[in-house]
């Protein structure tokens, strides 16, 4: 996102005194706006499908696809700007026991003025959930696409992975869209 600056010209007895830029913040411009703009791109992006009746394939390569097309004015000063970031593990997060399956893409949006000191980071999260019991073997893994040359690197690694195999055999539980802003 670019920073929107408004010229300004400061008048003092009738007379311009000062001429520059003023940073603000767009109209609309939050956290959540930056969340919903996400998740409807996303949904844009994968057209008439709904994101539920994705496989877990379908939704691997909606979400890469979706990052290699769909790009973001936002922060490009840290590698994590804009990057994937692939996951899972046996988690509870208060609904019972899961394996997550997690691809997930988080943008670092500049802050929309210089009197906020944060960056907008919003994640937009690809979950798909099984029953946690055929996976209790495999320790958490954490993996972002900065870490490989190339995207196809990264989305070989995934379905490498050690788990990989085993989802595309087990009944997925649910398949979760979730933005959120951290």
């Amino acid at each position: 996102m670019r920073r929107r600056r408004a010229l300004f010209i400061l008048i003092g007895a009738g007379t311009a005194v000062g001429v520059g830029f003023l940073a603000y913040r767009p109209f609309g411009v939050n956290s959540a706006s930056l969340c919903r703009r996400l998740t409807d791109d996303f949904r844009r992006h994968i057209g008439p499908k709904d994101v539920s009746s994705l496989s877990v394939v379908g939704a691997l390569d909606a979400m890469v696809s979706y990052f290699q097309e769909v790009k973001y004015h936002n922060d490009r000063s840290t590698p994590y700007g804009d990057a994937l970031l692939f996951q899972y593990g046996v988690y509870n997060w208060g609904r019972g026991e899961n394996f997550d399956f997690d691809l997930t893409r988080q943008v670092v949006f500049e802050p929309p003025s210089p009197a906020e000191a944060d960056d907008f980071i919003i994640q937009l999260s690809l979950t798909s959930r099984f029953s946690p019991e055929p996976f209790r073997s495999f320790a958490p893994l954490t993996k972002w696409s900065v870490d490989f040359p190339k995207l196809s690197d990264f989305a070989a690694f995934i379905r490498g992975s050690g788990a990989y195999p085993l989802v595309l055999q087990q009944q997925r539980r649910t398949l979760d869209l979730h933005a959120s802003a951290q």
